[in-house]
C-alpha cells in the first residue's frame, strides 16, 4: 500500500513538473515571440529577420498590440502602435520604390 502511495507521489510530481516547463515553453512561443518582435521593430524599425510575410505578420502585431492587456497603459499601447504603423508605412514604401525600379 505504502509503495502505491509512493509511486503515485513520484508521477504526480513528475507530470507537475513536466506541465510547469511544457506551460513555460508555450507561453514563451506565444507571448514571448511577439514582444521581442514588437521590440525589434520599436528599436530598430526593422522586421524581424523570421518574418516570411512581413505585411500580414505586422498586421497580426498591430492587432495584437490594440488588444493585449499586456501593455503598461494605454499611453504606452498607442506610442508602440504609432510605432508599428509607422514602420509598416516604411517598409510599403520600400517596396514599392523596389517595384519601381524593376518597371525601369
Amino acid at each position: 500500500m505504502g509503495l502505491i502511495i509512493l509511486i503515485s507521489l513520484i508521477i504526480l510530481t513528475g507530470i507537475i513538473i513536466a506541465s510547469h516547463f511544457y506551460s513555460g515553453w508555450w507561453i514563451e512561443r506565444l507571448i514571448g515571440k511577439r514582444h521581442k518582435d514588437i521590440q525589434t521593430i520599436y528599436e530598430t524599425g526593422k522586421m524581424p529577420e523570421h518574418w516570411a510575410n512581413p505585411e500580414k505578420n505586422m498586421i497580426s502585431l498591430m492587432n495584437y498590440v490594440r488588444k493585449s492587456k499586456l501593455m503598461v497603459d494605454e499611453d504606452t499601447r498607442e506610442e508602440v502602435y504609432e510605432s508599428l504603423e509607422s514602420a509598416l508605412t516604411a517598409w510599403r514604401g520600400e517596396d514599392e520604390n523596389k517595384n519601381k525600379d524593376k518597371d525601369s
